[in-house]
């Protein structure tokens, strides 16, 4: 999808961020394809305690390795990339772990 499309979407849709899917995930492409994507993201109730999301949001993001372990996307894992295309507010332990790292103001 070209850059522009993929802007005028975003604008209208900002739950899409922009992705490269790599080159070889699929069998016969030999270039990374650009694509849009939604992220997969935790929805939990506001009502949760701030101090339990705050320890699953850090759990996630410095226990990636474990998680790659599991599955292969585990090892993408970034929390720079968490804070894209969410339309929703962050529950504030989460918003206090991004803050705490540098990824969110």
């Amino acid at each position: 999808i070209d850059e522009d499309k993929s802007r005028k979407l975003i604008e209208d849709f900002p739950f899409y961020t922009v992705f490269d899917i790599p080159k070889e995930t699929y069998k016969g492409v030999d270039e990374d394809v650009r694509t849009l994507a939604v992220k997969a993201t935790f929805i939990v109730s506001n009502e949760l305690d701030e101090d339990v999301v705050y320890k699953m949001t850090k759990a996630l993001f410095e226990e990636k390795e474990a998680i790659a372990a599991a599955h292969a996307k585990g090892k993408e894992i970034d929390p720079k990339y968490a804070v894209e295309g969410i339309s929703v507010p962050f529950h504030l332990g989460a918003e206090k772990y991004f803050k705490e790292i540098g990824v969110l103001d």
